[in-house]
């Protein structure tokens, strides 16, 4: 280590010395090194200069005094292990239950109470519980352990986001993060399609706007329109998105979603031949951009990885008749490139079925995707089997013991993080 210098005492000379060099370790090293590679070989070597390299490591400070590498800086818990939660609501109280990605099964830990009719929305990070308990919003953090609640009658949790959620509060839209401050908020009463919308769907808020799918259900299709709203600023409709409707352009949404909340994801209906839907991004502008093709295949519940590089999406292909194929497919967005990686099974003549994949969410890490196994059926009772799928060995982990029929209270609640 390098020496201090001692400070002068009165009876010494005041004559000012030129300060000490440091020792240069990295010199000495490598001649050391050098030394070493004659002496002993390679393996002697390494070790002389590892020493070497932990002296270089230590720095001086100007006034010649030690210092090291500070402390590393507390850092928030990680929770490396993630469950889905799914709950039976067949009696009052849901039993909840968390699965994990090999399928096993056990009861989850804590109950809050959740009735089938619940408001209940767990977080996309899987840190965080959100649900309505009378005139509370109550934000549950698994990671630190605390709760916040937030007094507020006749609130709907609407929709979870990265980071945040949406809220209905009174006719105003409110995007909350998770330590309870609102990040963005909206009057419905701004929102004036000319047929009117009974239900929305919303994008995040990062880009200084916020996205929103409006739908009206008419007799022969839908009225939905894409819109924006900025802060602080009117909403405006971006383009008109009609399904099905005498005269209009035809949109069938079998699933979208929003890219970098500035795009959205949409599927259009071309025509009743092959390519049967085109998948769009839309820009907050209107302007269309194709991506990708589905040829003879029902596009369903797409999922998009939380870099936006990848979509996930369910087909079934032909349905009732003898070629029926059903499937899960993986899209590159980038190259457009598109993979089966799932394959379902055939057509059941005799029982005129075949499975169909209601895919829920992918987990926090990206790995896995939660979904509903769904065999549909014109002879036998339908069923809905949960199940995890990993997308990197592509192998199922179906829950045994959790089937049930159509009319069904099982439910999926989302993915948690624990230790």
């Amino acid at each position: 280590m390098p020496e201090q210098e001692n400070p002068a005492s009165p009876q010494q000379s005041t004559t000012t010395l030129p300060a000490k060099k440091p020792i240069n370790w990295k010199l000495i090293g490598i001649i050391a090194v050098v030394a070493a590679i004659m002496i002993g070989g390679l393996g002697y070597a390494a070790v002389v200069l590892n020493i070497f390299d932990k002296k270089e490591a230590i720095t001086e400070t100007s006034n010649n005094k030690v210092s090291t590498t500070s402390a590393t800086p507390t850092k928030k818990k990680v929770f490396p292990n993630e469950k889905w939660v799914i709950g039976d609501c067949t009696k009052p109280i849901c039993s909840l239950y968390q699965v994990s990605s090999d399928g096993s099964v056990s009861d989850y830990p804590n109950s809050y109470s959740l009735k089938k009719d619940s408001q209940v929305l767990f977080s996309s990070e899987g840190e965080n519980l959100i649900y309505v308990d009378g005139d509370q919003l109550i934000i549950v953090d698994f990671v630190e352990g605390a709760d916040k609640k937030i007094t507020s009658k006749g609130v709907k949790l609407v929709k979870v986001v990265e980071n945040s959620f949406w809220v209905e509060d009174n006719e105003v839209y409110k995007l909350y993060d998770y330590t309870g401050k609102v990040k963005f908020s909206f009057n419905k009463s701004k929102l004036k399609p000319e047929h009117g919308f009974d239900s929305i769907d919303l994008s995040n808020y990062l880009g200084g706007s916020v996205l929103m799918f409006l739908s009206k259900g008419v007799e022969g299709g839908f009225f939905r329109e894409l819109w924006s709203v900025s802060q602080n600023q009117e909403p405006k409709k971006v383009i008109n998105l009609n399904f099905n409707i005498s005269g209009t352009e035809s949109w069938d949404l079998g699933g979208f979603t929003f890219f970098n909340d500035e795009i959205a994801l949409l599927a259009a209906t071309t025509s009743d031949k092959s390519p049967y839907y085109t998948v769009y991004k839309i820009s907050s502008s209107g302007q269309k951009l194709k991506l990708f093709e589905v040829a003879d295949t029902d596009f369903n519940f797409p999922l998009l990885s939380s870099d936006d590089s990848t979509l996930y999406y369910s087909g079934d292909e032909g349905l009732y008749e003898q070629s029926s194929v059903s499937g899960i497919y993986r899209v590159d967005l980038n190259s457009g490139k598109k993979t089966q990686i799932v394959k379902g099974n055939n057509y059941n003549a005799s029982q005129q079925s075949f499975d169909s994949y209601n895919l829920e969410s992918i987990s926090p890490s990206g790995k896995n995707i939660a979904l509903f196994d769904h065999v549909v059926s014109a002879k036998i009772p339908t069923t809905y089997t949960p199940a995890i799928f990993s997308l990197s060995s592509l192998s199922w982990a179906k829950v045994s013991g959790h089937t049930g029929g159509i009319n069904d209270t099982r439910k999926a609640f989302g993915w948690i993080r624990t230790k």
